[in-house]
């Protein structure tokens, strides 16, 4: 599992948001905290980085094993990613929470697309609308899906 990522920005500094770009981009996971926002969080910045105030400031793992990281460039992000478990650029381990955060908002679009299934079923079996010979295939394919959900919203 790679070590926890957290990165310490300001709202307005170009370099914090091309260094979350680049994490986006590579879908690195991150605790991303705003100094701005948070005092305790902008007093640690300070005491890491010397006095200044220098963002962003990554810490990528844990007490047992820390790499602080103060404005770094794509090389070095990458290679310390690299360094510390991560794949830049692959989907990232996932914890089991994660997962089922996940499996979560799946079931929610599940259920949203039966929903809308079961409306174009009931508009193709109620009303005089004629609909494309492909679309009515294909709810003929999905009937068994709907008519099981549709039991367990009554």
């Amino acid at each position: 599992m790679p070590l926890p990522l957290t990165m310490y920005g300001a709202t307005h500094c170009e370099d914090t948001q091309h260094v979350r770009e680049q994490l986006t981009a590579w879908l690195i996971p991150l605790i991303d905290v705003n100094i701005d926002h948070d005092a305790a969080a902008e007093q640690f910045v300070i005491f890491i980085n010397g006095g200044q105030r220098r963002t962003p400031t990554l810490v990528v793992g844990s007490s047992d094993r820390k790499t602080i990281l103060t404005e770094p460039g794509d090389d070095l992000l990458k290679a310390t990613l690299l360094d510390s478990g991560y794949a830049p650029g692959y989907p990232q381990p996932r914890s089991a929470t994660d997962d089922a955060t996940l499996l979560k908002y799946i079931l929610f679009d599940i259920r949203g697309c039966l929903s809308a299934l079961s409306g174009i079923a009931m508009l193709a079996r109620d009303s005089k609308v004629n609909l494309p010979v492909s679309v009515t295939n294909w709810l003929k394919k999905w009937q068994p899906a709907i008519e099981t959900w549709q039991q367990t919203q009554d």
